[in-house]
């Protein structure tokens, strides 16, 4: 596509909710209002719509004067994972870190509140725990 097309095509507020996610996602303790609208560039009451349909969809928390992202953001990171499956995905991270610290290496997901381990590269020692 030519940049005027992307341009037409382009969805700005899309975009710049999307750039509140990417923030809030560099930032896990979260960030206030403020922080966030400095750091978009946008106004406080542009960021604080975003925020606000971040929370009400369930894709952010608030507390108090704090927002954060909520766990609800890996149910679009699972869907797209669940196109292939997470092994293909993983596979070739967990052989290169078990063979770079020669110890096993784990994957887990979040189930709800829970860790779930789905995956498991043992290590190259004799003798492991498991």
């Amino acid at each position: 596509m030519d940049e005027e097309t992307v341009c037409r095509d382009h969805v700005g507020s899309l975009g710049r909710g999307l750039a509140v996610m990417e923030i809030l996602a560099r930032h896990p303790a979260g960030m206030t209002l403020t922080e966030i609208a400095e750091t978009a560039g946008l106004t406080r009451a542009g960021a604080r719509r975003f925020l606000l349909t971040l929370v009400a969809t369930g894709y952010a928390t608030q507390s108090g004067r704090v927002f954060s992202l909520s766990p609800r953001l890996l149910t679009i990171a699972r869907t797209w994972l669940g196109g292939g499956s997470l092994w293909s995905f993983a596979a070739p991270i967990m052989r290169a870190v078990a063979a770079q610290l020669n110890e096993a290496c784990s994957a887990a997901i979040l189930s709800g509140d829970d860790v779930v381990y789905v995956a498991r590269i043992p290590g190259r020692r004799i003798l492991s725990v498991s």
